[in-house]
């Protein structure tokens, strides 16, 4: 039995041996594993660190899209605008310049008709002078006329030469009459 003690202790003891070792072997896989778990830990950290980090960086490149396409939408809204607000300017102007064209036309018109014009009424004012001038001359006429009628009747009783004056006077009444005609000009009372 000594020596199943022996052999026993023998046993315990390397099994004790053995079981120092195991339990420094087990600290030393349980450090490791802690630091395998502190590593994996940090780098599940670091990952979702990454993926934060990238749908951030994802969701600010969509933003800056977004901005820049509502940008790029504002600066198109704006050209066209611009280019309608133009157009229609420029048609208003088209408007006014061939308003313009068409007054420019018709005054050009009237400033050919103008030398005619003035030439009509030269002709009208010298035949108005003409017209008046002749009219003087036989209202002239016939005053003179009248006083030879009137100095024939006041001759005529006494004189023997009052039918012959008087005679006279109706030719030339007569002549004055003609001349009057072939003037074509009508004096009333005449």
């Amino acid at each position: 039995m000594r020596k199943e003690l022996s052999a026993v202790k023998k046993m315990l003891l390397e099994e004790r041996k053995r079981s120092e070792f195991d339990s420094d072997k087990f600290q030393e896989v349980q450090t490791m594993f802690g630091t395998v778990f502190k590593d994996y830990a940090n780098t599940i950290d670091g990952l979702k660190q990454l993926q934060q980090k990238k749908k951030l960086e994802t969701q600010q490149q969509r933003a800056f899209e977004e901005i820049r396409e509502n940008s790029y939408h504002e600066m198109t809204d704006n050209l066209t605008a611009k280019v309608l607000q133009a157009e229609e300017q420029l048609r208003e102007e088209r408007v006014k310049s061939k308003m313009l064209e068409d007054k420019l036309k018709k005054l050009e018109l009237d400033a050919e008709a103008i030398p005619i014009l003035k030439a009509q009424v030269e002709v009208y004012q010298t035949d108005f002078n003409q017209e008046r001038a002749a009219r003087e001359k036989i209202a002239g006429e016939k005053a003179d006329l009248e006083e030879e009628v009137r100095k024939l009747k006041t001759k005529q009783p006494g004189g023997g030469g009052g039918a012959h004056n008087f005679n006279n006077y109706q030719v030339r009444l007569r002549q004055h009459i003609s001349l009057r005609n072939i003037k074509g000009i009508f004096l009333p009372g005449c």
